[in-house]
């Protein structure tokens, strides 16, 4: 099957929307931290992570962290947005740069990598992939 990029449907915004509100009680009840989709999110997502109660085998909370984790990134990154991409693997939700193909999936970003035991530190993730991104853009989207 090959991977097409679409907007997401109205159940599918709910849906992250509701990941971002399960995120922002997850950061409060956790670690006393209010998430606001701002810059400083990841440093609440960080606090909260290292609280240690939240486990690598609960993906769906590292998810919702996920999501707010490219939710800052929607915010601070002018021309991305959510959308949905769909493969032999399933439907998935992403954060797409304009109408290009150049996709990152923020919401298993974190799961992914404590599942994998990788030490990280959020805002660092962050900092390495808008850097990234931002040199692929120049580099391949100059004119998107």
């Amino acid at each position: 099957m090959e991977q097409s990029i679409e907007a997401p449907n109205e159940e599918e915004l709910t849906h992250i929307a509701q990941m971002w509100i399960y995120a922002k009680d997850i950061a409060a009840e956790v670690a006393n931290q209010c998430l606001d989709r701002s810059i400083g999110d990841l440093e609440k997502i960080q606090i909260t992570l290292d609280k240690d109660t939240i486990t690598k085998d609960e993906t769906q909370k590292l998810h919702a962290l996920g999501i707010a984790f490219g939710q800052v990134y929607v915010n601070e990154v002018s021309g991305s947005d959510w959308w949905m991409v769909e493969d032999e693997y399933g439907r998935d939700v992403c954060v797409r740069y304009k109408e290009t193909s150049l996709l990152i999936f923020p919401h298993s970003m974190l799961s992914n990598r404590l599942e994998d035991g990788k030490d990280f530190r959020v805002v660092e993730l962050y900092k390495e992939l808008a850097s990234d991104m931002n040199r692929i853009r120049m580099e391949y989207y100059a004119n998107a």
